[in-house]
């Protein structure tokens, strides 16, 4: 009986300790889950930091659209204000009026002609229609210098692969699979440049951009005997920005 009795309290002791040693087992393992929660967050803060300036400058390039296109040549370049200036040339047409009452002379002509059939009057209004029409606007060329702002990120495209020389010092020639992956972004033109790339005497292509509801600053009016007011700033977000450069050739001087 006392044989049984000290095996019993022996059981009971060994059942009663399992749990001490599970607990035991258990304290390691909610540690490291706690660590491991405190790294998971951290990772999750950093990822949240990214997320939110990937956002960011996304949502800046949304404040910015497409204004257009301008060429010209390239008169100067400023990298440190990352600005260019170019020269247009624009076309101004006037009607020559003299030559529009020619025109609509020959044309009543014409009319005439074929009503009285007769060709070889036909055939002389035809070109003198020709004629007055070639000539029947005065053509003006006007050209201008304007400085132009760009984009920290704006791209430089230029006309040809970088220059690379071989062992020997000559230039070396590159194949068409390493002009495929020199040219990058194939939906734009050219190869991918730098603002190096630029200089005096180019003939550029420029993506003008500009930012939405972006509205100059009210510039003061001069009052007599005051002080003179000063400039607009031409390089404001207000103002149209080159969001793209693209060397179609070099001078041919």
């Amino acid at each position: 009986m006392r044989f049984f009795m000290r095996w019993t309290a022996l059981g009971v002791f060994g059942l009663l300790a399992l749990p001490l040693f599970a607990a035991d087992d258990v304290k390691p393992k909610d540690a490291d889950t706690k660590t491991a929660k405190k790294d998971d967050a951290k990772d999750a803060k950093k990822d949240d930091a990214k997320d939110k300036k990937t956002d960011d400058k996304k949502d800046e390039k949304k404040d910015w659209i497409t204004a257009g296109k301008m060429s010209g040549e390239l008169v100067s370049v400023d990298e440190s204000k990352k600005t260019l200036k170019i020269k247009l040339t624009t076309e101004l047409r006037t009607i020559n009026q003299n030559e529009a009452a020619a025109l609509t002379a020959a044309e009543a002509d014409y009319a005439r002609a074929v009503a009285q059939r007769n060709a070889q009057a036909a055939n002389q209004a035809m070109q003198n229609i020709a004629n007055h029409t070639r000539n029947l606007y005065k053509v003006e060329k006007k050209t201008q210098e304007v400085e132009v702002p760009t984009l920290d990120d704006v791209k430089v495209r230029i006309p040809e692969p970088p220059v690379v020389f071989d062992d020997d010092g000559k230039i070396k020639k590159p194949t068409a699979e390493e002009k495929r992956k020199l040219k990058g972004d194939t939906s734009l033109p050219g190869y991918p440049g730098d603002f190096s790339s630029l200089h005096a005497g180019q003939a550029v292509t420029l993506t003008m951009m500009c930012k939405k509801d972006a509205k100059p600053p009210t510039q003061e009016r001069p009052t007599p005997g005051g002080r003179k007011p000063p400039e607009l700033d031409l390089t404001g977000d207000y103002v149209p920005h080159a969001s793209m450069i693209v060397i179609v050739y070099e001078s041919s001087k």
